[in-house]
């Protein structure tokens, strides 16, 4: 074998050596990662939440910053009212009431939005920490993570506290996180900030009523315009009005079934848009309202409504027996605020035939011709 094989071997032979030697440290290497990431897991806070432990949530108290202009902010004598600028702490406490059942009981005494309660506890269940990213208080003011800017939840199992949590900013290392009781930063995982930080209109229930609109007997109108009254005659509705303060009911010329079909449709589920806290009955109107209307059922129940004034695109109303007003849309308050033209089947005028019928018509004279002018 001449030299030249010999060296073209040796070189394959190293080649093959340092191939398995590369190999054999990338697996150490990934061997080591996998410790590694093992150890900062087994390192990071466990607060052993799970979708079961959270239906044994009793009690969520919240603390959020919001803007002083903020119309949701609803402070009673008690409320913390920390100053920071134009900013001040709000304080929401949400107490079960049942299985799925939830009230709000400060600011405001009302019931709260179940689903967004659940969609809470629900992602709390989900929170890990991936890594830990200061140890120092001192990094609290860089995450938003001071007393006074982070968002502050607490959640009870009765008297136990089985959470309590500090949220500042996210990004793509996580929500980054403190711990009551501990000192440092942790990155959180699969994490949703939003479910946790709603003003008072999140955390509120927006159902004013419900009802089923195959048991609906009549419904009654008052306004401005004067009073409708629309009831059902087996599968159909008939409607009769009357003018304000005087006059006999009527039947409604040219009555579309469309239009109460339409009424009841925007009625049978009504949600509130807005809630008034902490408006008087002069800034809505409800001191003298401008409309009542009452649904009635075939078993006698009722769902009455007193209207108020206008505010935006919505409108101010109040159940009848409820301390609280609430605000509705102006397109389904319109169906009672108004006349009966809502009810009736106005056809529009052709504008080509009112112009051929008004040239059949016409008897104007026509002008002489002019006789020629002599030379």
């Amino acid at each position: 074998m001449d030299t030249q094989n010999k060296l073209y071997i040796s070189l394959a032979v190293l080649a093959a050596m340092g191939g398995a030697l590369y190999v054999q440290n990338q697996k150490k290497q990934a061997v080591s990662q996998a410790h590694s990431l093992q150890g900062v897991a087994a390192a990071m806070p466990k607060l052993g939440l799970t979708e079961d432990s959270m239906k044994k949530v009793t009690k969520v108290v919240i603390d959020r910053t919001e803007s002083s202009g903020d119309k949701d902010t609803d402070k009673g004598a008690d409320d913390k009212d920390k100053s920071t600028g134009t900013e001040t702490r709000q304080e929401y406490v949400l107490e079960r009431k049942g299985d799925d059942a939830w009230d709000l009981t400060k600011p405001t005494m009302a019931k709260a939005n179940a689903n967004n309660v659940k969609s809470m506890l629900d992602n709390l269940a989900k929170l890990s920490f991936s890594e830990q990213i200061s140890s120092s208080a001192d990094a609290y003011k860089e995450w938003n993570l001071t007393d006074d800017k982070a968002l502050h939840t607490v959640f009870y199992q009765g008297d136990k506290v089985v959470a309590d949590l500090y949220l500042g900013d996210s990004g793509s290392r996580g929500q980054m996180t403190r711990i009551a009781g501990q000192t440092g930063v942790y990155a959180a995982k699969g994490f949703s900030k939003w479910v946790y930080d709603r003003d008072l209109k999140g955390w509120r229930d927006h159902s004013v009523w419900t009802f089923d609109d195959k048991n609906l007997a009549s419904i009654d109108i008052t306004n401005e315009q004067g009073a409708i009254s629309l009831k059902k005659d087996g599968d159909k509705w008939q409607g009769q009005s009357k003018p304000a303060k005087s006059g006999a009911f009527e039947a409604i010329k040219d009555f579309k079934e469309s239009g109460v079909i339409s009424l009841v449709s925007a009625y049978k589920t009504l949600n509130a848009v807005d809630f008034a806290e902490g408006k008087s009955d002069a800034d809505t109107g409800l001191d003298k309202p401008v409309a009542h209307v009452t649904f009635t059922l075939k078993d006698g129940g009722k769902f009455d409504l007193d209207y108020g004034k206008v505010e935006g695109s919505n409108r101010w109303v109040r159940r009848t027996g409820s301390d609280g007003a609430v605000s509705i849309s102006t397109w389904s308050a319109d169906w009672v605020t108004v006349g009966e033209e809502k009810f009736q089947d106005v056809k529009k005028p052709d504008p080509a035939a009112a112009g051929s019928a008004a040239a059949a018509g016409s008897t104007a004279p026509v002008p002489a011709k002019a006789p020629a002018p002599k030379h």
